[in-house]
């Protein structure tokens, strides 16, 4: 109880601090912590930005439902409210709830849909037996060095599987929009930014923790383990590949934005 009471006024302090007015990418999804009634689902929606200094941040994590755009909506406005006026690309999952709330709350970011669950959600479509062919074509589209060779790539992976395996290809164009909004962005970040793996691979450690206890009877309590937890580990992210490349493409994004505001 004590150790709640410290985590709570922490967490309620960290929460209202103000953000930068601009980060190039942020990248949002929402995790299922072991906590609360054993028939709800508790959702911790995180929100993570890449600063001017090329760092990973946490800039939201909020008690919410995955798939609601409401919850998303009052996570960004939050964001909004803190300070962070300007996104350059939101990564996030095919959460229909979320890109709803970035519209309507940032309605100037590009948006990135995740390749890694884009690819899951295709092989989920094709039997198994034709699992390793059709991974290769998508993998083949995933490294393109270019916008215009992933879009070939593209072409080619519908003429070999669209007869075979149709609702896989609809699930890849039906997409295909967002997925490579990524090219916009320097070389050196593609990897960073073509899928949600920056919050994954920081839940690891909250997983291995929440999974190792008994499920945890309090949504609130679990709210702040996972708070802890994660701005414990935010020390030691290292700088994004490429970091002195952030200020620089925030100008140009941002002078890119003005002119077609102008046109």
């Amino acid at each position: 109880m004590r150790l709640k009471q410290e985590w709570r006024a922490e967490y309620e302090q960290w929460k209202k601090r103000p953000l930068d007015s601009a980060y190039l990418y942020i990248w949002a999804d929402g995790v299922y912590p072991k906590a609360g009634p054993k028939d709800e689902q508790m959702a911790v929606l995180v929100v993570v930005g890449l600063n001017r200094n090329g760092y990973k941040e946490l800039l939201a994590i909020e008690e919410g439902y995955r798939e609601s755009f409401e919850s998303w909506r009052d996570v960004f406005r939050g964001l909004k409210h803190r300070g962070l006026k300007w996104v350059g690309i939101v990564i996030a999952d095919g959460i229909a709830g979320l890109w709803k709330a970035q519209r309507d709350v940032y309605p100037a970011a590009r948006k990135q849909r995740c390749w890694v669950h884009k690819m899951r959600n295709v092989l989920d479509k094709v039997p198994k037996k034709a699992h390793d062919d059709v991974l290769q074509a998508l993998r083949e589209i995933y490294h393109a060095r270019s916008e215009k060779q992933a879009r070939a790539a593209v072409r080619l992976f519908g003429v070999r599987f669209r007869s075979l395996y149709p609702k896989a290809v609809d699930s890849l164009f039906q997409a295909l929009e967002a997925m490579f909004s990524y090219f916009i962005a320097p070389r050196e970040h593609w990897k960073s930014i073509k899928s949600t793996n920056v919050i994954e691979s920081m839940f690891s450690a909250v997983k291995l923790r929440t999974d190792a206890a008994r499920r945890i009877p309090r949504r609130d309590s679990a709210l702040y383990l996972v708070f802890k937890l994660l701005t414990d580990q935010q020390p030691r992210w290292h700088k994004i590949h490429g970091s002195g490349l952030v200020v620089q493409t925030i100008e140009l994004m941002q002078q890119r934005h003005k002119v077609r505001i102008a046109a």
